[in-house]
């Protein structure tokens, strides 16, 4: 009888170490490493965007300096996902005055699509993720015609409306007011589209 007590207790000794020793929590670990937002190391971004025009440069240390080193790069653009307002944000190499390109999730009713095609020509829409993207020189660009972007899909201005807006803030040098200093509405909130679309080009800036 003690024999067979003893031999029972080495056993649920055995049984609980080695259920110790299993790994615990892994899938919160690879939930958390599967959020993080991947960076590149400045070093990295350098090698490969070393022969850029210094305009193109300047803009990508800029934003470096704001949003921290972006995610993703090559010799062509580089990509940040997730920074501030932005779902991502890609600036290309040689594009001009449209070489940064801000994207953020903005669901726009399909009755609405023509509005902002009318509007500007730089607004790009995809329902199905229900992402607007916005492309020019610089962000603050961005922020305004997103932000009037939002004015139409809400119903609150009309293409033509927009447009009259928008230049009368780009018509002034370093003219700063609520649509060019930040995005006004929670880029981060999301509600499932139908169909993807890319506004025309008639009738735009």
């Amino acid at each position: 009888m003690k024999t067979f007590v003893l031999l029972t207790l080495v056993m649920s000794l055995f049984l609980s170490a080695c259920g110790s020793s299993k790994p615990r929590n892994q899938n919160v670990t690879a939930g958390n490493q599967a959020t993080e937002v991947k960076r590149m190391t400045a070093d990295q971004v350098s090698k490969v965007t070393n022969d850029w025009p210094i305009g193109s440069r300047d803009q990508l240390t800029a934003l470096s300096r704001k949003y921290g080193q972006p995610s993703e790069a090559t010799n062509s653009m580089v990509i940040w996902h997730n920074n501030g307002p932005w779902k991502r944000t890609t600036l290309y190499k040689n594009q001009g005055t449209n070489g940064l390109e801000q994207t953020a999730t903005l669901m726009v009713p399909p009755e609405k699509l023509g509005e902002l095609s009318m509007f500007n020509k730089n607004i790009t829409v995809n329902q199905a993720s229900n992402e607007v993207s916005a492309r020019s020189d610089r962000e603050e660009t961005n922020f305004l015609a997103m932000n009037l972007a939002k004015e139409i899909a809400d119903g609150n201005m009309t293409a033509m409306e927009a447009r009259r807006q928008y230049s009368a803030v780009t018509d002034v040098t370093n003219n700063k007011n609520r649509y060019t200093e930040q995005l006004n509405f929670n880029s981060n909130s999301t509600t499932q589209g139908s169909n993807t679309n890319t506004t025309d080009d008639s009738g735009s800036l």
